[in-house]
């Protein structure tokens, strides 16, 4: 699924939170948007995932704009893992995995025995089918994100949105879903705050800065020292790995200062 977005904007009130955003998401490609607190990558996924509405432009799915789709169809084509947060779904697992089988569903129309198949196989992939008949409120933090990818995946879509995904969640569970995310050989796009799960994880990034994109490419190519530090305001060290991938070592005052130190003693 290819996805295009043509000189998005958003205002929120008076204030323009969106300025212009063009992107153009390959078939398959792993697209991760970075950037500061603020920067607009949640709005900027909000009116692709059609929470929000852009207030000028327009966002393209498979060469169609997306104002002339229904929800419904919408919900055919892209699944989303939002932000985690402690949901209160008194349901058990399975039921709300399942949830994600209403867009293919007509009203009314209870689910059938292809339906549990899905949805069992979607929680076997996210390692959890063990957890069936458990009530969704007794999970951890990261077990019910697992759940809430297992429900996106059993929508069936040809892209996946994460919205932040990994927020909040221990560094197992954060690369848990992202290793999963990653084998579904799907057209992601993903918010991702932390530039070290970005570039183990992303073909390619787009980093934007008060609503606007101010850097793209590889994360090889874009993950720079000099790139970092004018985005977020921070030092690095950016580091290349044996087998082609980088690390990012960030670099506090106290660090930097002592490195001076030890530099003015020689």
């Amino acid at each position: 699924m290819e996805i295009i977005s043509e000189q998005v904007k958003k205002f929120i009130g008076n204030k323009e939170i969106l300025k212009g955003i063009n992107i153009d998401v390959k078939n398959k490609e792993f697209l991760g948007i970075i950037g500061p607190n603020g920067s607009g990558k949640s709005i900027f996924l909000k009116c692709i995932y059609r929470i929000l509405k852009p207030s000028e432009g327009k966002i393209l799915f498979n060469g169609k704009n997306i104002d002339e789709l229904s929800f419904r169809q919408t919900a055919l084509d892209l699944a989303v893992v939002a932000q985690h947060n402690f949901y209160n779904f008194d349901f058990k697992v399975l039921d709300v995995v399942l949830m994600g089988r209403s867009p293919h569903k007509k009203i009314l129309e209870r689910d059938n025995e292809i339906d549990y198949k899905i949805a069992r196989n979607a929680l076997e992939k996210v390692g959890l089918k063990d957890f069936v008949e458990r009530n969704f409120t007794t999970l951890s933090g990261g077990e019910q994100q697992r759940v809430i990818l297992a429900r996106a995946l059993t929508q069936e879509t040809e892209c996946l949105v994460l919205d932040e995904p990994t927020n909040h969640l221990d560094i197992k569970y954060q690369l848990q879903i992202m290793d999963i995310v990653k084998s579904l050989n799907l057209t992601v796009i993903a918010a991702i705050h932390d530039l070290n799960i970005a570039s183990m994880y992303c073909d390619r990034l787009i980093a934007l800065k008060n609503g606007k994109i101010v850097g793209e490419g590889s994360p090889k190519k874009l993950l720079t020292e000099n790139f970092i530090k004018d985005i977020y305001e921070v030092e690095t060290k950016v580091e290349m790995l044996n087998n082609g991938s980088i690390n990012i070592r960030y670099l506090p005052n106290h660090w930097q200062e002592n490195l001076l130190m030890d530099y003015n003693k020689n």
